[in-house]
């Protein structure tokens, strides 16, 4: 049986139990190893996830960057589209404004050629029918 010695540092083990404190000794060195090993192995891990999360990042950021940038290219080419629409339909309304301008004039010229047409067929009837152009609320006609 083992005894401690007298002295506090002072040991009288059994070869029996210095064997096993060797084996604890050596199990605790293999576990510190194992702990620094896997330690390491997270590290590394870690390190790889760090370093995929980064490219992932950088990806991402690029492909963003890309479709914004194309984003903008559509949107200014939509833009130059929508402007030449715009200045196209401008043309066109103008366009129209004058036909609608040129067809105003010409009614109201022939209008007016009609009613001369009126009053000199009336002078050579001797005014019999009193035809003068008033007020008709637009319907024409004689006034008596």
């Amino acid at each position: 049986m083992a005894m401690a010695g007298r002295e506090p540092n002072a040991r009288n083990l059994d070869p029996g139990i210095r064997l096993m404190l060797g084996e604890l000794r050596d199990l605790r060195v293999e576990m510190r190893a194992d702990r620094q090993r896997a330690d390491e192995e997270r590290r590394q891990e870690r390190r790889q996830s760090d370093e995929r999360f980064e490219r992932a990042m950088r990806e991402s950021r690029e492909r963003f960057e890309r479709v914004m940038r194309d984003s903008e290219e559509r949107f200014e080419h939509s833009m130059g589209e929508s402007r030449e629409r715009f200045e196209r339909a401008m043309r066109e309304t103008q366009r129209a404004f004058r036909d609608i301008r040129t067809v105003g004039l010409s009614i109201v010229k022939t209008l007016n050629h009609h009613t001369r047409i009126l009053q000199r067929i009336e002078k050579r009837l001797g005014g019999r029918g009193r035809w003068r152009p008033g007020p008709s609320n637009g319907r024409g006609g004689t006034q008596r």
